[in-house]
């Protein structure tokens, strides 16, 4: 007997609505599995190394602790800070078990962590929770600990268990340092936050904290500015800065009596160009020998006063070693400067060593083995199951299918890539705002979404579900280019945004092409139903609420149009009826939840949403009713930013901004049979 349609329909509804509702997330008891990269690193923000034990490093990175037993032939994480982002670590120089980590917050996290056995288990420092802290300064006399947050410096006498807010206005600290034999002298910089750089100076106390005074001889206008202490020698103070006024170059000083004074060595294009973040290193041995970084590597063998680069390109990497934008660099606990000149640098291309800092030409070897640290942006998967995922600096990675390790593209940024569907050796990229590059042919945007010269906050772009030749892109401009595939696409303008506003989402109808969703940076919601048109017309559909953040993220519902999500960092809502009318799904997530980054629903199950934060991954199998953190204690915490179905198949691929990606194959729903009756 054939069952009608409508009531075969409402049995299959019931049964998968009844076995779903019988688990507490959409996974479905699935198991996440690290997927790598394990052979390409992403930032590295601080180092640290073990007098005892040199072969020993611990590696602070955005996705948590990793270390490593051989000089870092190979990485493990370390348990107990998966997910932080961490920024700093530092060592008690009296007591070498005792290990401070300091991390930026996001959500309900703690800014310090201490170990008492060498960084293999760690405990919150509670009275600094929801303090980012990126520098720590132990003093060599007595212990005592000084922190630089972003609340200015806090000082602790008693290993952390109490604190103290040292006596500044509100500032910014990005960094401090303890006088490596005197605990009554250290220098910590202070300042303010400028367009993403620090407009900083140096300030020195010699009465072990208590007071403090600004010293003299830098620049007032200085950014990016760091400092060491000479350690044989230190008396003797260098400081560099990496930003404006020197026409984006980076500038030198040195003081020879500790920190009070400085004065201008070097101020030249050889020094460095302007970044947020810079590296400055000392000789452990001789205060003649100093490296910084930026941009760019720079030595100087004669204190200051002459400087040579000492980063080399890499012809068989198509890249620079070390990797560009420097956060710091190490020394062998060995260096000795004759028999051992062994130096580690760290940034954001991960850690790179050479064994001979005093060489002519030093030869750098990246530490990437198992270091699955990769700061990812987005991803797009394959029908073959290749894994395609653009990250922070370092370029574009591809994963071949059930591989860990990953093919290295490009560099720089890339914040949105897409797979050629008619070949998999090919993708779309995007690493500036309105710029798609074909891989192919990356010397020249392949399509510009920008209006002249223009530079946009924001911009996306999308393949069309329903002709793979054709994509839609975003930035100042909207435009729907022709024939993707050759070098030249055909390109038709269909919307210009007013001066100030970017396209930051678009979404294409599957099944009919001329469906079109587009939103904005003022938060507006567009629709045109004849994309294919010349001249498509638009219709406002939403204004969604300011509060809510930039809209990142259109979702239209493969089975059901009327039905769409919009993603905003701070919002999301639902339509289901094609933009007449709105529901609030944020109210029904946890209170503090923020920084959404993507949604996707289960290809089977239409109420099975799985959505990225920047607070782990969050699923729903009741269209949003009821939200649920994944079970897995990495994705609790760390920032998700992206979210794949393997096509054809219930695999659900997760990109990370600290830990690479994740992949869980969802088992379907089983329905229940009953017993047969006699």
């Amino acid at each position: 007997m054939r069952l009608p349609r409508a009531l075969l329909v409402a049995a299959l509804v019931a049964v998968v609505g009844g076995a779903a509702s019988l688990r507490a997330d959409a996974l479905n008891g699935a198991r996440w599995v690290s997927r790598g990269p394990t052979n390409i690193s992403g930032v590295v923000t601080a180092l640290l190394t073990d007098p005892e034990q040199p072969d020993v490093y611990l590696a602070a990175t955005g996705g948590g602790l990793f270390t490593t037993s051989d000089a870092g032939a190979s990485w493990s994480p370390v348990a107990g800070l998966d997910g932080h982002f961490l920024w700093s670590l530092a060592r008690d120089p009296a007591r070498h078990n005792i290990l401070w980590a300091g991390a930026l917050t996001f959500g309900d996290q703690a800014g310090l962590y201490r170990s008492t056995d060498r960084g293999r288990t760690w405990s919150e420092i509670a009275p600094l929770h929801l303090t980012s802290v990126f520098s720590i300064a132990i003093s060599p006399s007595d212990g005592k600990i000084i922190a630089a947050t972003d609340f200015g410096l806090q000082i602790s006498a008693d290993d952390g268990a109490t604190w103290k807010s040292l006596s500044f206005p509100p500032m910014f600290a990005p960094q401090v340092r303890f006088h490596p034999r005197d605990g009554s002298r250290a220098i910590a910089i202070l300042g303010r936050r400028i367009s993403g750089n620090i407009a900083a100076a140096a300030y020195i106390t010699t009465d072990g904290g208590a007071t403090w005074r600004e010293t003299t001889g830098l620049d007032p206008n200085a950014q990016g500015l760091t400092v060491e202490y000479a350690p044989s020698q230190p008396s003797i103070v260098y400081a560099f800065s990496t930003g404006a006024p020197y026409a984006d170059k980076g500038a030198m000083w040195r003081s020879d009596d500790g920190g009070e004074t400085f004065r201008a060595i070097a101020r030249n294009e050889n020094v460095g160009d302007r970044m947020r973040v810079a590296g400055l290193f000392v000789s452990p041995v001789s205060p003649a020998l100093v490296v910084d970084g930026a941009v760019w590597l720079y030595r100087s063998k004669d204190g200051g006063a002459t400087h040579d680069r000492i980063d080399q390109f890499d012809t068989a990497t198509d890249r620079y070693a070390p990797h560009a934008d420097y956060h710091g660099f190490a020394a062998d606990p060995r260096f000795d400067g004759t028999t051992n000149r062994r130096v580690l640098a760290f940034g954001d291309g991960g850690v790179y060593r050479t064994n001979d800092i005093l060489a002519p030409v030093p030869v750098w070897e990246q530490l990437a083995n198992g270091l699955t640290d990769a700061e990812i942006y987005s991803m797009d998967v394959s029908r073959s199951g290749a894994v395609l995922f653009g990250m922070q600096d370092v370029g574009v990675g591809i994963l071949p299918p059930g591989a860990t390790a990953a093919t290295l593209r490009g560099d720089g940024d890339f914040y949105h890539v897409e797979f050629d569907p008619t070949d998999d050796a090919v993708y779309f990229a995007e690493n500036f705002p309105g710029w798609i590059y074909r891989s192919t042919q990356v010397s020249f945007p392949h399509i510009d979404t920008r209006p002249g010269t223009q530079v946009n906050a924001s911009s996306d772009f999308v393949i069309d579900p329903n002709d793979p030749a054709r994509i839609f892109a975003g930035s100042g401009i909207v435009v729907r280019a022709e024939a993707i595939q050759t070098d030249q696409p055909s390109v038709t303008t269909l919307l210009t945004n007013p001066a100030g506003v970017s396209t930051s989402a678009l979404a294409v109808q599957r099944g009919n092409s001329n469906v079109v969703w587009m939103a904005d940076t003022t938060g507006s919601v567009y629709r045109t139903d004849n994309a294919l048109a010349a001249a498509p017309s638009w219709r406002k559909v939403h204004d969604t609420a300011e509060l809510a953040g930039p809209l990142v993220r259109i979702v239209i519902d493969q089975d059901d149009p009327k039905r769409v999500w919009l993603v905003r960092s701070f919002g999301l809502e639902v339509t289901r009826d094609g933009g007449n009318s709105w529901t609030d799904l944020k109210k029904r997530l946890p209170a503090g939840v923020g920084g959404l980054q993507d949604l996707v629903r289960h290809p089977r199950y239409a109420d099975w949403l799985y959505l990225a934060t920047q607070h782990g991954l969050w699923t729903s199998v009741d269209g949003g009713a009821t939200w649920s953190i994944t079970p897995h204690p990495m994705l609790q915490v760390i920032s998700v930013t992206a979210l794949r179905f393997a096509p054809g198949t219930n695999v659900l691929w997760a990109a990370t901004y600290g830990r690479g990606v994740w992949s869980a194959d969802i088992p379907q729903v089983t329905p229940r049979r009953r017993s047969a009756s006699r």
